[in-house]
């Protein structure tokens, strides 16, 4: 298993003073089997990847406080900076520091941002949305959407499903 986080962030302008700001939030990154491996051989920090996933609510109790967090449970993983070398290439080629591999172009060069943050989920709405207006008539819409993943146990061979909420 691998774990660690990547960081995306969002530029905007601010509506009221018009200067440029940005944000940056970090998302814990799980892997298993082999995409832990790959990770842990080629990914280092700094390095612009891609994770597909599912997101992941998990809790625990420390010093009498539950503790929450939600992770990214990646499936599939791109590699996209330049340093990386692909896979299946050999050692010697991977241990060299050039800055380029060919048949890999940093991802600015192939028109893909750094830092995309970026969700999809598909699932069924909760309730109805919660619908109010903001100042300057902008509105808002909140609501929650319910995901749900049906597995066999691996011990049982029981149906079991499991429902996250977002």
């Amino acid at each position: 298993v691998a774990n660690f986080t990547i960081a995306t962030s969002e530029v905007y302008r601010d509506r009221n003073t018009g200067e440029r700001k940005e944000t940056t939030e970090s998302h814990n990154i799980v892997l298993w089997r082999n995409l832990a491996e790959i990770a842990q051989k080629y990914l280092h920090k700094g390095d612009i990847v891609y994770m597909e996933g599912k997101l992941r609510n998990r809790s625990w109790e420390k010093d009498g406080i539950t503790r929450y967090t939600t992770e990214i449970v990646a499936d599939n993983m791109a590699m996209l900076s330049a340093s990386i070398s692909p896979i299946g290439v050999d050692e010697q080629s991977t241990n060299n520091n050039s800055s380029s591999h060919e048949g890999i172009s940093p991802a600015t060069d192939i028109g893909i941002a750094e830092n995309i943050n970026k969700v999809i989920l598909i699932g069924r709405l909760g309730k109805d949305p919660e619908i109010r207006s903001l100042e300057r008539g902008v509105m808002v819409a909140n609501f929650t959407i319910a995901t749900s993943e049906v597995y066999r146990d691996r011990n049982t061979g029981e149906r079991k499903e499991t429902t996250e909420w977002h």
